[in-house]
């Protein structure tokens, strides 16, 4: 039986396989001279647009600025409200919130997804951008909702900071939206080893904005178009990025193939759901959640025995006492369904087939008591 504690999440075994390359680029820029945005900066965006098919990446400082600054950038209505989804994290909506502009909330669907029926029950007329959630590594059905919005003219920010490397319907983050935008958290599947983010778009026009917004305003020193603000990346991030990405495919077949052991393994019990993979969906398992009566129990069980569990998101944004006022009408009765049900298992690239096995037998010993 495996003894060891299992950590919810374990980035040294990732590191380990570019350590070499991390050491030398670290070496590097020390020595270079270039700290701040600069070629570093700028191969690591030509490389990320390239890999997710976008015309254009514009690196910021972390994620929860890549909405904000998008946001900004397309100069939307104050006056209507912004949707994004219930169940995400609270960053997708405190972007909308930090750019100026209103909130509203719709429901997730069974797989934990922007809900597009939720949406069209909403006034088009009072909404200004839609900020659907790729959750958990699986994209939303980007092409109804691009559907919807296009008949409306309403412009999508598509919030990828779970998704690196997800795909539906053979199509990436940002196709045919306004932008897509990243977090590079250490423990997303394209992580830094610090904070970090970006938005990629196919508008040249808003690319160029963004690259003035995140650096004061400005694209030539000292000529201050408008107020910007601080929101560079630094090339150390940028580098270690650079390296990160060139194993990423790799590493997310490795998140796929754990999910799978995980599906195996534990699909004979009845009263656990596993997570669901929509049609056309590319998932990249950034967590593998289960839904469960007895949640907290079984979280507990885990605990004793070894096994590092987390809740995503155990207070919805609307519950939330940071939002609760100003979303009180919001009704969103799966995700707060979800919220008292659902626990996310370990999954990162490095765990072992015994690993997952303890965890599966745990998890069929608590259910069996």
């Amino acid at each position: 039986m495996f003894k060891t504690t299992i950590p919810f999440y374990n980035i040294q075994p990732q590191n380990e396989v570019y350590a070499n390359e991390l050491d030398q680029a670290s070496y590097q820029i020390i020595h270079s001279g270039n700290y701040i945005l600069g070629p570093y900066v700028e191969e690591f965006e030509e490389k990320f647009a390239q890999y997710t098919q976008r015309k254009h990446c514009i690196s910021v400082g972390n994620g929860l600025e890549a909405i904000s600054l998008t946001i900004r950038a397309l100069d939307l209505d104050p006056k209507k409200n912004i949707i994004t989804a219930a169940n995400s994290f609270i960053a997708s909506a405190l972007g909308i919130t930090l750019a100026g502009k209103n909130v509203d909330l719709v429901d997730c669907n069974p797989s934990y997804l922007f809900d597009t029926n939720d949406l069209k029950k909403i006034n088009p007329e009072n909404i200004s951008a839609i900020i659907p959630v790729h959750l958990y590594g699986q994209m939303a059905d980007m092409t109804q909702i691009r559907n919807w919005a296009e008949s409306y003219s309403i412009p999508i920010i598509e919030d990828s900071a779970q998704a690196h490397g997800a795909s539906r319907d053979d199509q990436t983050a940002g196709y045919k939206t306004a932008a897509a935008t990243y977090s590079f958290y250490p423990t997303k599947n394209l992580g830094a080893l610090g904070d970090a983010g970006c938005i990629v778009t196919d508008n040249e026009y808003l690319a160029n904005h963004l690259k003035m917004l995140r650096n004061y305003g400005s694209i030539v020193k000292y000529e201050h178009d408008f107020l910007g603000t601080n929101s560079r990346m630094d090339a150390l991030q940028a580098a270690f990025l650079t390296i990160k990405l060139k194993y990423l495919d790799e590493f997310n077949q490795a998140r796929r193939k754990i999910a799978a052991l995980y599906n195996e393994r534990l699909a004979s019990i009845s009263n656990l759901s596993l997570p669901q993979v929509e049609i056309g969906s590319t998932h990249v398992f950034h967590q593998y959640v289960i839904e469960v009566n007895h949640r907290n129990e079984l979280q507990k069980f885990l605990t004793e025995k070894g096994i590092a569990t987390l809740i995503h998101y155990p207070i919805p944004i609307h519950q939330s006492k940071a939002y609760k006022s100003q979303l009180s009408h919001v009704r969103a009765p799966r995700t707060e369904k979800f919220a008292s049900r659902i626990l996310s298992l370990p999954i990162w690239p490095g765990m072992t087939e015994e690993m997952i096995e303890y965890i599966c037998q745990s998890i069929q010993k608590f259910f069996k008591t």
